[in-house]
């Protein structure tokens, strides 16, 4: 396994085996529930068989079931020992360790193949993804998310992304214990900046625009803004993309219908010919 993949198993089982539990007992809201909103309900109604891709927790596959599929959840971490426990009292949902580069599954068997947040960690993600269209049947979608590259954003948001990758240069090589206790010693202070400003600045005509661009801003919790930062500091792969990047992706794997659209990444689904 490359060396940086392995390191990336590594620091997300420590993050899932601290986190996982709490996440789906303390019903965190997490960014995947909001923008699945935009994508059409029937793509997981009518009895479909779905595959969710790096399911951590399995916090979306249990969120997915209202939709009443019949869900198969993988993950090369150990957090697939949280999820199955998290949803052992859920008939339609099952789920396996795997590596998405080798899925365990025939290619088209699935009216669904669904990846949050997974495959911008990956040393070859598109490679990932082709993995990911092969196992949807024709007719099927393909859902992901991946982060963007900020091209599309402000001078500032931009050199603010420089600032956070500097730092990321420095937590990703720090041992996962020790990652964890400084992101517990940053969540006040993201909680104030960040997370509060939102609540109070949404509410405000003139700001409400403002208000949506800052980050942390989906919860007032301290255990999920710790469990965010671990997520964003500690993985040492990370690739971002613009919107023609993504577009290509989906022509080149010879998807159809897609669409793309921003919400603090790239949230795109297309169908398969």
């Amino acid at each position: 396994m490359n060396s940086l993949l392995s390191e990336t198993r590594k620091k997300f089982s420590f993050g899932w085996s601290r986190f996982g539990k709490k996440e789906v007992e303390r019903n965190w809201y997490k960014d995947s529930f909001s923008y699945l909103k935009y994508i059409p309900s029937d793509v997981f109604r009518g009895g479909k068989i779905g595959l969710d891709v790096g399911c951590g927790s399995g916090a979306d596959m249990i969120h997915l079931s209202q939709y009443g599929p019949r869900l198969i959840g993988i993950d090369m971490s150990d957090s697939i020992q949280v999820a199955r426990e998290n949803v052992k009292n859920f008939k339609n949902i099952s789920v396996a360790q795997a590596n998405l580069y080798n899925l365990p599954f025939k290619d088209e068997r699935f009216d669904f193949v669904y990846s949050f947040g997974v495959l911008h960690h990956l040393p070859d993600p598109e490679k990932g993804f082709r993995a990911l269209v092969s196992k949807a049947k024709k007719g099927g979608s393909v859902i992901i998310y991946v982060y963007e590259d900020f091209s599309e954003r402000s001078s500032m948001e931009r050199f603010l992304l420089k600032t956070v990758n500097l730092f990321r240069a420095v937590t990703t090589k720090m041992p996962a214990p020790a990652l964890l206790m400084l992101c517990i010693l940053m969540s006040p202070f993201v909680l104030l900046s960040c997370s509060l400003p939102y609540q109070i600045l949404k509410r405000i005509g003139i700001t409400k625009k403002f208000a949506e661009k800052i980050p942390f801003r989906h919860t007032m919790r301290l255990d999920c803004i710790i469990s965010d930062l671990y997520d964003r500091f500690s993985p040492p792969i990370e690739y971002r993309y613009n919107r023609k990047q993504i577009a290509e992706w989906f022509d080149r794997a010879g998807l159809a219908d897609s669409h793309i659209m921003n919400y603090r990444g790239w949230v795109a689904w297309g169908k398969k010919k």
